[in-house]
């Protein structure tokens, strides 16, 4: 597919006419599609370059999993996600593949796409397709609600085989109307940052950045409150027994700053300090 930005007064009657020299253009009525995204706690799909996404499909809901790096579908699985676990998933490689990423983790939304879909056709005087477009004004907002952040509207025009003509026509109509929109980034990220999520910005991992010159003080009062965010991101999780690894997380964290404080007991700062 070939994907185009759209402005405001990009309107399907607008593209419908500038089509017309390609065939006749249809316009199909308004959709309202909702697509939900999914990755753990600890953002595991995203570190291999993977995501997982529910949105309609012909029959109901189909959960798509997909390679961030293409937007490709490795697989459909119709139907939703009820536990949110690999097993959700048809017993072979699939599930093998999803277990191997997300491990005991729960699969959780971390995002909400809106969209309003109008199907374009192109069709000739045979009523055969040429072309199929679709135009989508997107919007984005958290799982749990709160407001909705516009991300664009595109053009998305998907060639029929056998039918190169017609589109070597369109594409030359449309891309002296519209800025090409390249579709290397997955819509979901720029979604997640126009929310105020930044995608892998949990890990278990205890990644600390100190300067060798700062003061010791310092040093361990940032340490600790690192800690301390850890067990503050985990503590629902834990409570609500989303999955074990908030309970584990929230238990090492407790752990390392027990070590810690044992550590700056001897001799590191003065008691009156600790």
């Amino acid at each position: 597919s070939k994907h185009y930005r759209l402005e405001p007064g990009d309107t399907a009657s607008r593209i419908a006419g500038c089509l017309q020299p390609v065939g006749d253009v249809v316009c199909g009525p308004v959709q309202r599609r909702i697509s939900a995204y999914y990755d753990t706690f600890d953002w595991r799909l995203y570190a291999c370059g993977k995501y997982i996404v529910i949105r309609p499909g012909a029959q109901g809901d189909e959960v798509h999993f997909c390679d961030a790096r293409d937007q490709n579908a490795i697989t459909v699985t119709p139907g939703g996600l009820p536990t949110g676990f690999a097993d959700d998933f048809p017993p072979g490689l699939i599930r093998d593949l999803v277990r191997e990423i997300i491990d005991v983790r729960r699969l959780l939304p971390c995002l909400a796409v809106i969209s309003e879909h109008t199907p374009v056709t192109v069709r000739n005087r045979e009523e055969k397709t040429l072309l199929r477009l679709a135009i989508d004004d997107i919007q984005a907002r958290r799982p749990d609600g709160g407001e909705t952040v516009a991300l664009g509207r595109y053009l998305a025009l998907t060639p029929v085989r056998g039918y190169r003509k017609a589109e070597s026509q369109a594409r030359k109509i449309l891309g002296g109307l519209f800025t090409d929109h390249p579709s290397d980034k997955p819509l979901h990220i720029a979604g997640l940052v126009a929310v105020g999520t930044i995608p892998g910005n949990y890990t278990s991992k205890l990644n600390l950045k100190l300067d060798p010159h700062m003061p010791a003080g310092d040093a361990v009062r940032h340490i600790h409150l690192t800690l301390l965010d850890a067990m503050a991101r985990n503590e629902d999780g834990a409570a609500d027994n989303i999955d074990p690894e908030f309970l584990h997380d929230f238990r090492v964290a407790i752990r390392r700053t027990r070590s810690a404080l044992a550590q700056i007991d001897r001799d590191v700062l003065p008691a009156a300090v600790i």
